[in-house]
C-alpha cells in the first residue's frame, strides 16, 4: 500500500514538473534586433507558442497590472521604448490581437532606465580602451590578459549567434557563449579592481557587478512567485539573451 501511495506521489511529481515545462517558455533575443530578428520573427514565435502570459523585460514597478499599454502610457512614454526595442513591437502586437493576454513587466526598477544603462556602457567601453593601451605596453599581469583573452573569445563567439536567427541565438551553443562571456567579464573586472590603474574605476566596477546580479536575481524572484501559484498558465517570459541563461538555471 506504501509502495503505492509513493509511485502514485512520484508520478504526480513527474506529471507536474512536465506540466509546468509545457506551459512556460524563455525567449532569449536581441533588443535591437538585427537581419532575422526583428518584430515579425518574434510575433511567429508568440503566435506558435499562444501563450496567455507574457512576462516583459520592463520595469515591474511602472505597470501594476495585465493591461501593459494602456497602464505603462500614463507614466512613461512606451513609445520611445517600442521604436528600440523589437520584442516590444511584437507583443504589443500580439496583446492587440489577443486582447486578454497578460502582460507582465518582471524588471527591476531603473531610475532614468535609458539614461543609467547607456551611461554603464559608455563606462564600460572607456575601460575596454583603457585596457588595450595598457595590454599593448605590456603593463598587466598574465593573470589579467588571461582573462582579457577568455573573454574577447566568449563574446566573439556569441556576437556570431547574435547575428543569427532566433533559434540560433537560443541554442545551447549560444547559452554557453552568453553565460561564460558574462562570468568571464565580471572575473576581469574584478581582477582589474585590484590595480592601482584602475583605482577611479574600482567603485563604478563593483557597482556593475552587483547591478547585473541584483537585476537577474529580482527578475527571477519576481517570476518564480507569479509560477509558483500559476504552473498551469501558458506562459511566455521574452528577455534579452545576457538573462536567459541565469533564468533557466533559476527557475528550474
Amino acid at each position: 500500500m506504501k509502495n503505492g501511495i509513493l509511485f502514485i506521489t512520484v508520478l504526480l511529481f513527474v506529471f507536474q514538473i512536465k506540466s509546468v515545462a509545457q506551459n512556460f517558455e524563455i525567449l532569449g533575443t536581441i533588443h535591437s534586433g538585427n537581419n532575422y530578428i526583428n518584430a515579425d520573427s518574434i510575433y511567429n514565435q508568440l503566435i506558435k507558442f499562444k501563450p496567455e502570459v507574457i512576462f516583459v523585460e520592463f520595469d515591474s514597478t511602472l505597470v501594476p497590472n495585465c493591461n501593459f499599454v494602456d497602464s505603462a502610457a500614463n507614466k512613461t512614454n512606451i513609445n520611445n521604448f517600442e521604436e528600440k526595442v523589437v520584442e516590444l513591437q511584437a507583443i504589443i502586437k500580439y496583446k492587440i490581437k489577443f486582447p486578454n493576454v497578460c502582460l507582465l513587466p518582471y524588471d527591476k526598477y531603473i531610475a532614468n532606465r535609458d539614461d543609467f544603462i547607456d551611461n554603464f556602457q559608455n563606462q564600460l567601453g572607456k575601460v575596454f580602451e583603457k585596457v588595450t593601451q595598457l595590454a599593448n605596453k605590456r603593463k598587466l599581469s598574465k593573470l589579467v590578459i588571461a582573462k582579457i583573452d577568455a573573454y574577447t573569445k566568449a563574446h566573439d563567439s556569441l556576437r556570431v549567434y547574435a547575428k543569427g536567427t532566433l533559434q540560433q541565438l537560443n541554442s545551447e551553443k549560444a547559452l554557453m557563449f552568453s553565460a561564460a562571456s558574462d562570468s568571464l567579464l565580471h572575473q576581469m573586472l574584478l581582477q582589474l579592481a585590484q590595480n592601482k590603474k584602475f583605482k577611479k574605476d574600482r567603485n563604478w566596477m563593483y557597482a556593475f557587478i552587483d547591478f547585473e546580479n541584483s537585476r537577474n536575481q529580482i527578475m527571477c524572484e519576481k517570476v518564480n512567485i507569479y509560477l509558483a501559484k500559476n504552473k498551469h498558465v501558458k506562459t511566455m517570459l521574452v528577455c534579452g539573451l545576457s538573462h536567459k541563461y541565469y533564468l533557466e538555471n533559476c527557475l528550474k
